[in-house]
């Protein structure tokens, strides 16, 4: 049966499709970035990251008068990235990490005077960065991380005082920070440099931005010693590892009791001195990895490490750390790494160390402790790999080490007795 409908159709049945968002995040799209979305003179916002498209960029889409949002990020584009005619173009989100463009930074990006957002990290870019971006004076995020660039670090760029994110880690910068970076960059939230080719000492300054949560600097060539952070409250992650600094650990680490927000700390591979103080128990209860390997701390563990009882990653290996290991790394029962490897520790492996359900790795080797295995590591069911080695130990290996199922790597109790 056919029902007759009565309504009456106020507007064309078809009707000029008017598009203003586009919104493919997320998906398995291949093929080039359409022509008629570059040409589109409704189109304002355009999000296609996550995505596998391919080809180059069409030049126009970045000339376009109307659109202000591009998001082309991880997908699989190639090619230079186009030159932008506009001036002032209105973009004020330009996304393209992670693909595969190629060739230098286009000097018409000082074009983008309205860009808030400018993010071309993790491709093959390569040459400098252009004195034409100093024109972005509304920039608050700029990230070039994981690229090619190469050269000393424009000073403009410490002189935009809107940037709150500034991303330049893994490429080949060189040169020196400026030491009143803290004055010139009051804003930053997340400052990452690192593993490029900077060197001289770390600026004092970087104290002064108050609302830092992100330090990065770790891979590159700073000497000279630490400067006191201890005024950055927010700070939650630190790395200044894989350097050559120098100077006294013991009062570093005690200034930093006063960043009650600190979840990862990274010093390692480093020539830092002096003792583990026992304020260390008065870091922050959120801190979660500590990396202090490879530098030349001495003294003893402090039994106030054991306060830090949200740590699942801790190294300590390649110091001159004696004494013995207090029983109170057994209050960690969130660790999953542990090493204390290539130091002078003595006496006999704590039987706490079975309270490290958790724990996956274990590194012991290269000491001088004594006595036996204890049983209770045999309650550490996710071991996969422990090394013993070259330490004074004797006795019966215990047999509950080898009830572990996960033990997959490797178990090594070499040259003990």
């Amino acid at each position: 049966m056919i029902l007759a409908c009565p309504l009456r159709v106020r507007y064309p049945l078809f009707k000029p499709l008017i598009l203003s968002i586009v919104n493919l995040a997320n998906n398995s799209l291949t093929g080039e970035v359409p022509s008629f979305l570059a040409n589109s003179s409704s189109l304002l916002l355009l999000y296609v990251s996550h995505n596998k498209l391919n080809g180059e960029i069409p030049p126009t889409l970045f000339n376009n008068p109307y659109l202000a949002y591009i998001d082309l990020a991880n997908n699989e584009l190639s090619g230079h990235i186009p030159s932008i005619s506009l001036n002032p173009s209105p973009i004020s989100y330009l996304g393209l990490s992670t693909n595969n463009l190629i060739g230098p930074i286009p000097s018409s990006l000082g074009n983008l005077a309205m860009v808030e957002t400018l993010l071309l990290a993790n491709n093959h870019l390569e040459g400098s960065i252009p004195e034409e971006l100093l024109e972005l004076r509304s920039l608050q995020t700029l990230d070039l991380s994981l690229n090619s660039l190469s050269g000393p670090i424009p000073s403009f760029v410490f002189n935009m005082s809107s940037l709150v994110y500034l991303g330049l880690g893994n490429n080949s910068f060189s040169g020196e920070l400026p030491r009143d970076i803290g004055y010139t960059l009051p804003n930053l939230r997340n400052f990452t440099i690192t593993s490029n080719r900077l060197e001289g000492s770390i600026p004092s300054s970087l104290a002064k931005i108050s609302r830092l949560q992100t330090l990065d600097l770790g891979g590159n060539a700073f000497n000279g010693g630490v400067p006191d952070l201890g005024t950055l409250i927010d700070l939650e992650v630190l790395d200044l590892g894989w350097n050559q600094l120098e100077g006294n650990i013991t009062t570093f680490l005690h200034s930093l009791t006063s960043c009650t927000k600190l979840v990862k700390l990274y010093l390692q591979e480093n020539n830092l001195e002096g003792i583990l103080p026992r304020s260390i128990g008065k870091l922050s209860r959120k801190l979660q990895l500590i990396m202090i390997g490879g530098n030349k701390i001495s003294g003893t563990i402090p039994i106030e490490l054991g306060n830090l009882t949200n740590l699942n990653t801790l190294y300590m290996d390649r110091n001159l750390i004696a004494g013995s290991i207090p029983p109170t790394i057994g209050n960690l029962t969130k660790l999953v790494i542990l090493s204390l490897s290539t130091n002078n520790l003595s006496g006999p492996i704590p039987s706490s160390l079975g309270n490290l359900d958790q724990l996956n790795e274990l590194y012991l080797d290269a000491n001088q402790l004594t006595d036996s295995i204890p049983k209770s590591l045999g309650t550490c069911i996710h071991l996969n790999n422990a090394n013993f080695s070259c330490n004074n130990l004797k006795g019966q290996i215990p047999k509950e080490l080898f009830s572990i199922a996960s033990f997959t790597l490797a178990l090594d109790l070499s040259y003990n007795s």
